[in-house]
């Protein structure tokens, strides 16, 4: 866990030491470099993160609330395992409230929102091959962005806690450079039609979309 402690440790600024140890250990969980299913305590992350034992214990107990951990009294941190049954609660609610999101995109961003949109998604087109935590990266930004073309704050904290649902699952799904251009080529051919504010095109696509990942991830599971 050492190299964790190292990149954390680059970008100690202005950024409050709880909120630090937050995106580290947030990041390392999506990245599964804290593996589901292992158990931790706090005295072990703070070591192995490079920070005192408040902002981890400040961190954990937000990382729960997201449900990213399990706090067991007095046996440790659970790194939750996935489950037939989390995909599917995954699904049902990321289908309604990102069609949401198309709808609104659609009928509220600027020409100018969705060129800005459109020039974040180009930027997978030049990542290395290997680069697999900056695809995710571009994913989550790309989701994240097109929720604030829907003007609505509540939709954009709702999805950002979604997607921190579904990230580790994303982790195990995109394996290879294939994968990588696949997703790549269903957010382009979405924006597409959003751009062209062809609402039925756009919820169809998303729809495909979502149910090809999601029906991934169970796979993955019984593999």
């Amino acid at each position: 866990m050492n190299d964790i402690a190292e990149k954390t440790n680059e970008k100690k600024a202005k950024i409050p030491l709880a909120e630090q140890a937050y995106q580290a250990m947030k990041w390392a969980i999506l990245t599964t470099k804290l593996r589901p299913g292992t158990i931790h305590n706090e005295e072990q992350l703070s070591r192995d993160f490079g920070f005192g034992r408040s902002p981890v214990h400040l961190s954990l107990i937000r990382l729960e609330i997201d449900g990213l951990v399990k706090i067991i009294p007095r046996k440790g941190i659970l790194i939750p395992v996935v489950t037939h049954e989390d995909i599917r609660n995954i699904l049902e609610v990321r289908l309604p409230i990102e069609r949401t999101i198309v709808q609104y995109a659609i009928e509220r961003a600027s020409d100018e929102e969705l060129k800005a949109l459109k020039a974040l998604l180009s930027k997978g087109n030049e990542m290395a091959p290997d680069d697999k935590e900056g695809y995710m990266r571009l994913d989550q930004e790309f989701h994240k962005h097109l929720a604030k073309c829907t003007h609505n704050d509540v939709l954009v904290e709702t999805l950002d806690m979604l997607h921190h649902r579904s990230s580790i699952l994303w982790f195990a799904n995109i394996s290879s450079e294939k994968d990588y251009r696949a997703v790549q080529k269903e957010h382009e051919t979405l924006l597409k039609a959003i751009i062209k504010r062809d609402q039925k095109k756009a919820e169809s696509l998303l729809t495909e979309h979502l149910t090809r990942f999601i029906n991934k991830g169970n796979n993955q599971l019984m593999m």
